[in-house]
Parts: C-alpha cells; sequence; structure tokens
C-alpha cells in the first residue's frame, strides 16, 4: 500500500511547479490591457514574457540566484492542495535536490496588463522529482506580476491541475 502520507506532501508541493510560466513564440499570446499605448503594451508584454522565461528556465537549471532575481521578496505559491509555500521554503528545497525540475513543456499561455499588474495564465506538462519521485504533471498556473521601478517581479502563483 503506499504511503498516503508521502504522496499527499508531494501533492501539495506540486503547485510550486507552476510559478514557472513558459513564453510561447513571439506573437502567439494573447495579451489585454486597460488604457495604455501599444508601444508600452508591447515593452510591457516583451518584458514580462522575458521574466517568465528566466523563471521556467532557472526552474529547470536549479538557478537559485535567478530565480530569487524574478521572484517578489513575498513570493507564494498556492500548491494544488491549498498550501501556500513562502518563497525561501521554495528555494531551499529546490537548492537541497527535494525539487529537481527536468523539463516544462507550455501547453498554452495568456497574459493580461493593467497599468503596473499583470496576469499570466499557463497550462504546461512539467516533468519534475520531488522527494525522489519522478513524474509528469498537466498543470495550469495562475501567476501574478508587479512591475517595481521599471522591473516586472513574480508576485503569486496559483496551481490546478486540468
Amino acid at each position: 500500500m503506499p504511503n498516503l502520507s508521502r504522496l499527499a506532501r508531494l501533492s501539495s508541493l506540486l503547485g510550486a511547479l507552476l510559478s514557472a510560466p513558459a513564453p510561447q513564440a513571439a506573437g502567439t499570446l494573447p495579451t489585454s490591457t486597460a488604457g495604455a499605448s501599444m508601444t508600452r503594451i508591447d515593452d510591457n508584454r516583451a518584458a514580462i514574457l522575458k521574466v517568465l522565461g528566466q523563471h521556467q528556465a532557472a526552474m529547470v537549471a536549479g538557478n537559485i540566484q535567478t530565480l530569487n532575481d524574478v521572484l517578489d521578496e513575498h513570493f507564494t505559491a498556492t500548491h494544488i492542495t491549498g498550501y501556500k509555500q513562502p518563497k525561501a521554503e521554495w528555494l531551499a528545497q529546490i537548492n537541497s535536490g527535494y525539487f529537481k525540475y527536468h523539463s516544462v513543456q507550455p501547453q498554452g499561455t495568456t497574459v493580461s496588463i493593467n497599468g503596473t499588474t499583470a496576469t499570466a495564465v499557463r497550462r504546461a506538462l512539467i516533468d519534475v522529482t520531488i522527494s525522489g519521485s519522478r513524474g509528469t504533471w498537466r498543470l495550469e498556473s495562475t501567476t501574478q506580476l508587479v512591475n517595481r521601478s521599471g522591473t516586472w517581479k513574480i508576485m503569486t502563483s496559483r496551481s490546478t491541475t486540468y
């Protein structure tokens, strides 16, 4: 019989996987805005896609410094079980090898920008080893970003399965 406690913990930690939205190729992301010029919209969209791409690449590479840079200091990841994990805890688990991300395969992304805030919704197949158990999950993340002094930072990510 499987260890249900371990399975529950693994399930609760899967939500952190969705804090890594990946950008699609140029021109494939629908973007909506409220009251901004097209040039500003395009500049913000490009900057957001860059941050999301850096985040995804850093997860797969296990690059804690880049993750620390793209995540807001108060970042949290809400897992599929509802567990809300603080940034420092998640980064420590990646650094220790508890989480080992092998790949993130985007299945679709949308970005909405409203002034200095943005929301990215992404579906992806995520291949990860968690505490020695490897699997691929179909996850959807809703990621909130904020522009602080001209730099987009990831504030929160909420994960669900699809």
